[in-house]
């Protein structure tokens, strides 16, 4: 059957000689793959450019709940993006999201809600100038709790000590070694406050590497069999 739906690129890879596979999060059927034949050749009807890592596309699909490989009937962008191809910073974050989304998404099953997630905040990071730098945090913040394995904001300032396996603030260091310490955790528990209410949250440079160190292990406890996160070393030498 045909299907209309917007989806969000997280992975494409070479096939033949014109041809891509792509691995795509759609609105109405969540992830799923497709096979676009002749997009590589020079005279394309579509340009290869469309399915760049975690562009938006409005797309008409054939779909059959039977098939593992989908095909694409029509396709054009939701929406360009206008900075982030052009800011290495922004395009560092973005290839990190693909790759963290692409590793922590992987059901065919919808998902609007946490589509509408993600398409924001790729349209947010595009269109803001400045106070960028920690949107990488809070997007995981974000997809912690779409995903079921929310951080609770800290509720007590002697609560100092956040559990990374209970994902809740507590005043002492538990009995393990998977916690964040103060005062790392002091701007954790601001961060968590901030992305829940639409503030911005101050930190240094040492501070943001300390946190997403401690984000992704956050991420390893709480999904199983969670994949290194190749994105991580260039993306922490950048921010």
């Amino acid at each position: 059957m045909l299907l209309k739906t917007r989806g969000i690129v997280f992975r494409t890879i070479k096939y033949g000689e014109s041809s891509i596979i792509t691995d795509i999060f759609t609105e109405e059927k969540g992830l799923l793959s497709y096979i676009m034949n002749g997009v590589r050749k020079k005279k394309a009807r579509v340009s290869p450019g469309y399915f760049q890592v975690m562009s938006v596309l409005d797309l008409i699909v054939y779909h059959s709940e039977n098939q593992k490989l989908h095909r694409i009937k029509e396709v054009k962008p939701a929406f360009l993006f206008q900075t982030i191809p052009f800011d290495i910073k922004k395009s560092s974050i973005t290839l990190f999201l693909a790759e963290l989304c692409s590793k922590t998404i992987n059901e065919p099953e919808p998902n609007p809600q946490l589509f509408r997630f993600i398409a924001h905040a790729l349209q947010e990071l595009d269109h803001v100038d400045a106070h960028f730098q920690n949107h990488h945090l809070s997007f995981m913040i974000g997809l912690a709790t779409e995903l079921g394995f929310e951080l609770q904001a800290r509720t007590s300032e002697t609560d100092r000590y956040f559990d990374l396996q209970e994902s809740r603030f507590q005043p002492n260091a538990p009995m393990h070694i998977h916690y964040v310490s103060p005062p790392v955790s002091d701007i954790l528990a601001q961060l968590i406050y901030n992305e829940q209410n639409g503030s911005h949250t101050s930190m240094d440079r040492s501070s943001r590497k300390a946190i997403l160190a401690h984000m992704i292990a956050y991420f390893r406890l709480h999904i199983d069999h969670l994949k290194d996160l190749k994105s991580y070393h260039v993306l922490a030498e950048v921010m």
